[in-house]
């Protein structure tokens, strides 16, 4: 497809994040510390670390100077040693349900606890200090609402080796264990309410079962964005263990199950298994046409999930970034309605192959900083 050359926008394939972190002051200076072959650094956003960047850490995986526990700042000089960060901790943080584990009851706490997800973290890292109180708030709200979910943090540069052992490469990481082994899947939310409700999930039935008319319809009228899976008879099956598999894997997204054929009627499903996703936004209703695989249908659903040309804002950037296709940025800060056509056309063309957003730097400045 060719776009206008008159548009006078520039549009960008980015398998990073970078630009958003920049916009919001999240990581302002570079600092790393070298301890053997796997160093970490703070990282000044923009450079090749995307996986990491899109879900907000600070990482490095290279120190070119500075020895055993020297930083360096943004001119390659030596900086303060030891890691002590100059930055306003903020005010004080209760963390009293926040299990602080260290390299002497690691493993030991973590085989006691049903369900555990641990944040490994640096004491400098800005990102770190982002999620501190937003963590420490649902740890407090989980004791009530799913105690046999709890949080726990640990220093990895105090505590090396553990950092070693599950290769830590960014900070802050949160890896979510099931009675002492470690899953695949790690938790991207960086608010109290996302790691709530992505523990719950975690911890519960990731796709429960609608069983009657009424369950449907609220589920069809009332979510902005839902993954509904149509099973004959019964759920299970392979088709249905890569459903349940993608509802575990999906943290963003809502996921539910209909075994009654009535229902599947109703809603003119007459082929099983299907997976139809309901919107509240632009089309109501995707039917999914794609291989009944967990990955598949994981990223069907996150590419679904989102309107076909999104405006780019600080409030939306990480939910933007945390879906794993690559991203295509439209800048603009006249929105010229050329380029805005344009975008519009290739976006649909290219639609659940990549996220596409529109920059516009007049209404938000903020993100041209």
């Amino acid at each position: 497809m060719r776009i206008s050359r008159t548009t006078g926008v520039c549009i960008l394939l980015l398998l990073l994040a970078g630009c958003f972190l920049s916009s919001t002051g999240a990581a302002k200076s570079k600092r790393s510390t070298k301890r053997g072959p796997d160093a970490f650094e703070e990282e000044i956003p923009g450079t090749n670390y995307a996986a990491q960047e899109e879900q907000g850490q600070c990482v490095g995986e290279h120190c070119q100077n500075g020895g055993e526990g020297d930083y360096q700042d943004d001119d390659g000089t030596a900086g303060d040693e030891g890691g002590e960060d100059e930055e306003d901790e903020g005010p004080p943080v209760d963390e009293t349900h926040v299990l602080v584990l260290t390299k002497d009851n690691f493993h030991d706490e973590v085989k006691k606890h049903p369900f555990l997800l641990v944040e490994f973290y640096a004491p400098w890292c800005g990102h770190c200090k982002s999620i501190k109180p937003e963590y420490a708030k649902a740890a407090d709200a989980l004791v009530s609402v799913e105690p046999k979910v709890t949080l726990a943090k640990i220093d990895t540069i105090e505590n090396e080796d553990i950092g070693k052992e599950f290769d830590i490469q960014g900070f802050p990481t949160l890896k979510w264990f099931v009675n002492g082994q470690v899953q695949e899947s790690e938790m991207n939310e960086r608010t109290a309410d996302g790691i709530i409700k992505w523990c719950k999930k975690k911890s519960g039935n990731p796709a429960p079962l609608l069983d009657d008319k009424e369950k449907l319809a609220g589920v069809v009228d009332n979510s902005r964005f839902a993954v509904v899976g149509f099973f004959k008879g019964e759920a299970a099956g392979a088709a249905y263990d890569a459903f349940k598999k993608a509802a575990t894997e999906d943290g963003r997204n809502e996921y539910f199950v209909v075994t009654d054929a009535a229902l599947a009627k109703e809603h003119k499903v007459s082929k099983f298994p299907s997976v139809v996703f309901f919107r509240n936004f632009e089309e109501p209703r995707i039917d999914y046409s794609g291989k009944f695989e967990a990955q598949a249908i994981r990223e069907a659903a996150q590419a679904q999930s989102m309107r076909t040309v999104i405006e780019f804002t600080q409030e939306n950037g990480e939910e933007i970034f945390a879906n794993e296709l690559v991203k295509v940025l439209l800048f603009g800060p006249d929105r010229s309605k050329h380029a805005t056509d344009d975008f519009l056309k290739l976006a649909k063309e290219f639609k659940g192959q990549y996220v596409f957003a529109s920059v516009a730097g007049g209404s938000d400045p903020e993100l041209w900083s």
